[in-house]
């Protein structure tokens, strides 16, 4: 055991672990019910944070990290305009640089390799463009095909929408946000209910109540929706 803990408080391996739980995490935001990519993700940063407990580490350098994670995964889920990305490489390079504190007279340094900082910087950077292409990819391809053929598809809420939760659709959970109409007055949906996909906003389904439930009005929607 304690020499598992020795090898975590390697600055490297600790560092290592921590940029892996953030890309494990943005990988299981991109593919909502993957299951693995934010397990191995979330076991990862535990093991990080370990490691930095023993480990004279900067709360600046970390919060630099956080907050890379943090507008990459905005990013995801506003549309992937770009500019968030890149800021969260700068503030994921800057924290990479400032994570661990300048030792004391006498003692060792404790620092990041910087190859290693470059290959995960390349890695995150790599990753978003992987994924910018495959957003962009299906909006231009026809409806018939690709993500695009989820529009008018029935899903269903397995979180309440309010505006924004989960929901099913072929197998697959994605996230979804409810599209205000105009004339109409947006409501909680209920986990359960059905609704309709009628948008894709980067990895986000636009999604409102479904017409022409039975014994509902076929004008207005049954769930998510009333007159104003």
């Amino acid at each position: 055991m304690e020499g598992f803990i020795q090898f975590l408080s390697d600055p490297n391996v600790a560092y290592l672990l921590l940029a892996l739980g953030v890309l494990g995490l943005l990988g299981e935001l991109f593919h909502p019910g993957a299951i693995v990519p934010g397990a191995a993700g979330a076991i990862a940063l535990i093991l990080g944070m370990v490691g930095l407990g023993h480990l004279p580490f900067s709360w600046g350098g970390l919060a630099l990290l956080a907050l890379a994670g943090g507008l990459f995964a905005f990013e995801l889920s506003s549309g992937l305009s770009g500019l968030l990305a890149v800021a969260a490489l700068v503030a994921f390079v800057a924290g990479s640089l400032t994570l661990f504190q300048a030792p004391a007279s006498g003692l060792n340094a404790v620092v990041v390799n910087p190859w290693l900082v470059g290959v995960m910087t390349l890695l995150m950077a790599g990753f978003f463009l992987y994924i910018l292409k495959v957003v962009r990819s299906s909006r231009r391809a026809p409806v018939q095909s690709g993500l695009e053929a989820l529009i008018n598809h029935p899903a269903q809420a397995i979180t309440r929408l309010n505006p924004k939760g989960k929901v099913r659709i072929q197998g697959e959970v994605w996230t979804a946000e409810l599209e205000a109409l105009p004339g109409l007055s947006s409501f909680p949906v209920e986990a359960g209910q059905e609704v309709e996909v009628t948008g894709l906003e980067g990895v986000v389904l636009k999604v409102r109540g479904r017409p022409g439930q039975p014994g509902e009005d076929s004008e207005w929607p049954e769930v998510g929706w009333t007159r104003p």
